[in-house]
């Protein structure tokens, strides 16, 4: 035990002492191991983290239970973090075995303490890493997904909520297969499988309904390993407005290309009148209007007439008179 730099400890609760105590214990508080007593200890403590049927106590409430002998449980465990004699904080790990007597009660304990500063900053900081890194992946615009070759949704990261099709407490833990239609899965499991196998990010666009609207995404997938597991992250952008503007933009194009086609229909008829009657037609059933008026332009007494329009029964009427 002194080898590993821990230090060892008999405590007596009658006489509150330590009848033994490590001499390492100085490396630790800064105190020689004769300077050291429980109360002086228990004045280092500026935070405990109590486990087991001591969680949540301070060190003096579950010491006080402890010599009570209101604590069944013989073993316990605690980090402490000390406020050394240099000034210096430092956490030590402080696991002890119960001594009772003959009729059951506590009578002092035999424990170690070792210095988990180290251990205990790490931690600290890769906790402080990754909060840094969810707040800064929760402000982004687009939805990132971490799932196992299963579908599994093991993280969801995104600034939109609303792009989900659930809340993300009840997904995660879930599987595509839970959440989607069966059709899209099956495409999604297969994109996910081609970026395993090939190493190289697909790209891939889906529609979705989620919790704010139907919704159009791009998106980019790679695999990664960690631990020997595979995953696969899912980054996909909200393109519902690009996929609109490509909607309208095709919607034009067949218009035009459907008025272009109705002007070389009605070039090959000679009567004025039943050529425009006949692109009249053509445009109320090709293009899907309910009503349409065509109108006569002279230009050289810039104006404009009637020709024929939609009566209120659907019947092509003569407006000429307009």
């Amino acid at each position: 035990i002194i080898a590993a730099n821990d230090v060892p400890y008999v405590r007596n609760y009658a006489t509150n002492t330590y009848t033994f105590m490590g001499e390492e214990i100085d490396k630790i508080t800064g105190y020689d191991a004769a300077e050291v007593t429980p109360r002086l200890l228990e004045a280092l403590i500026e935070e405990a983290k109590m486990s087991g049927d001591l969680a949540g106590l301070s060190a003096h409430e579950a010491g006080e239970k402890i010599r009570a002998s209101e604590i069944k449980n013989r073993v316990w465990r605690s980090d402490l973090l000390l406020h050394t004699k240099s000034g210096e904080r430092r956490w030590v790990s402080d696991a002890s075995i119960q001594v009772v007597d003959e009729q059951g009660r506590n009578i002092g304990s035999i424990g170690i303490l070792q210095d988990i500063s180290d251990r205990k900053y790490g931690e600290q900081a890769l906790l402080q890493s990754e909060t840094r890194l969810r707040s800064l992946l929760a402000t982004i615009p687009d939805l990132i997904l971490i799932l196992d070759q299963e579908g599994r949704y093991l993280e969801i990261f995104t600034g939109r909520e609303e792009l989900l099709v659930a809340p993300r407490p009840k997904l995660l833990g879930t599987t595509l297969a839970d959440n989607l239609r069966p059709a899209l899965v099956e495409r999604m499991l297969a994109v996910s499988h081609a970026a395993i196998e090939s190493r190289e990010i697909q790209e891939f666009e889906y529609f979705l309904p989620t919790m704010g609207e139907a919704t159009w995404f791009q998106a980019r997938v790679l695999a990664f390993q960690e631990q020997d597991q595979t995953y696969v992250m899912w980054l996909a952008r909200d393109i519902t407005s690009r996929k609109e503007i490509e909607a309208q933009q095709q919607h034009r194009r067949e218009m035009l290309e459907k008025v272009v086609e109705l002007g070389k229909a009605a070039s090959h008829i000679a009567d004025l009148d039943e050529c425009l009657r006949t692109i009249h037609a053509s445009i109320q059933k090709g293009l899907g209007f309910d009503r349409v008026g065509i109108f006569l332009f002279d230009e050289n007494k810039r104006t404009v007439r009637g020709a024929y329009g939609t009566a209120q029964t659907g019947e092509v009427e003569n407006t000429s008179w307009f």
